[in-house]
């Protein structure tokens, strides 16, 4: 089967080392079968930050996301970078032949979308946007109801999502072209737990 890698431990290469960075790391280490290789930053603070966060100090560093792509021991990366490089870097790493857990949005425009679709379809990879609210087992309870029908049939939904964003209200989230929108941002979880 396509895409299917024989090894001890899945290797991990994250690039981008912030915030949402520490979430995947986290979640790598309480998982027994992968083992974070690598971690890449164009900002060097920021990484051996993280670095000392989670003792990882025999992971190799980067400030250039190709130059860990090129690595044979890395199997899957994670996007963890502002949104508008998420398109580039997600082509990227599936071009090298890395699976590939991207933050969301995967893309800020629909254009951009197309491509990595097809980049899946030809090199048999796997990509998944990191919509973490699927997970949480009270809405997976929810979702479960839904689908066994205990509310009937679903003809209307409305959703609240309150959440203060003044912290990340900063940098590259002030340019749309960057953030896509706030929809892309922050709204598409409501709209992703309908499906």
């Amino acid at each position: 089967m396509e895409g299917l890698i024989e090894v001890s431990k899945l290797g991990v290469g994250i690039i981008g080392t912030g915030r949402i960075a520490t979430r995947h790391i986290a979640g790598y280490m309480r998982n027994i079968n992968v083992e974070i290789r690598a971690l890449c930053d164009t900002n060097h603070e920021n990484l051996l930050k993280t670095r000392r966060e989670f003792n990882l100090a025999g992971v190799a560093e980067y400030e250039d996301y190709n130059s860990l792509l090129e690595r044979g021991d890395i199997h899957l990366v994670s996007i963890c970078t502002p949104n508008y490089l998420h398109f580039e870097q997600s082509t990227a790493a599936l071009n090298a032949g890395k699976h590939v857990l991207c933050e969301k949005p995967l893309c800020v425009s629909i254009d951009q979308c197309r491509c990595p679709v097809n980049a899946i379809r030809q090199c048999g990879l796997n990509l998944m946007t990191g919509q973490e609210l699927r997970y949480p087992l009270k809405l997976q309870s929810v979702k479960r109801l839904v689908n066994l029908g205990e509310f009937g049939d679903l003809f209307f939904c409305e959703a609240d999502y309150v959440d203060n964003k003044a912290d990340v209200m900063q940098g590259w989230r002030k340019v749309v072209e960057k953030l896509g929108s706030w929809f892309l941002e922050a709204g598409c979880h409501p709209v992703d737990l309908m499906v």
